[in-house]
């Protein structure tokens, strides 16, 4: 069985995050070539996927019909609301419908419950703010939602598969090596 008709290749457009996806790539071809490299590799192959699948996420709920407008507004509002304390009750008040017509409609249209969705989303920011700040792991944690930072670098470990702090220096030593093969 084929999930699409032969001779067709789907597109993904990521032209958004290109720049992402080559340094992710960087990290993984380095990785590998480390003999304890699969780690890194791994949640850098992770972060990859997460970042396509946001993509495929965002015009996948776009492209269906009504029940999926709201969910796109219940997507979008946990989005901008992600650092804030949110649950089922909160979201389901906001758009005036039941907490169980909220969690069935949101996972019939984007594979995943609001709140794990969050917790994603979540991690996905925290990615981008280990990436691009100096922030302490505490603040990183704060700012996107998570009041313990203990439970953060659970979850962060979770969902990337190695600690916030890893990853940070994972990047950036994949960038700088980056930097310096491209000078």
């Amino acid at each position: 069985m084929h999930c699409c008709r032969p001779g067709l290749h789907p597109c993904i457009p990521c032209q958004s995050i290109a720049k992402e996806l080559r340094t992710l790539y960087h990290i993984i071809e380095q990785s590998l070539a480390k003999p304890h490299g699969y780690p890194a590799a791994n949640a850098a192959a992770q972060t990859i996927v997460h970042l396509v699948w946001q993509q495929i996420s965002e015009r996948a709920v776009r492209a269906a019909g009504q029940e999926n407008l709201l969910m796109e507004r219940v997507r979008a509002y946990i989005e901008q609301h992600y650092a804030e304390a949110l649950s089922i009750r909160d979201i389901a008040q906001e758009f005036h419908a039941s907490r169980d017509y909220i969690a069935h409609a949101f996972k019939h249209t984007t594979n995943y419950a609001p709140l794990q969705y969050l917790r994603r989303w979540r991690i996905g920011k925290a990615q981008t703010l280990l990436i691009d700040t100096d922030l302490s792991l505490t603040e990183v944690a704060s700012r996107v939602g998570f009041d313990d930072p203990n439970y953060f670098s659970r979850v962060f470990r979770q969902v990337i598969g190695m600690p916030p702090g890893t990853f940070r220096r994972t990047w950036r030593a994949a960038q700088r090596k980056q930097q310096r093969a491209n000078s």
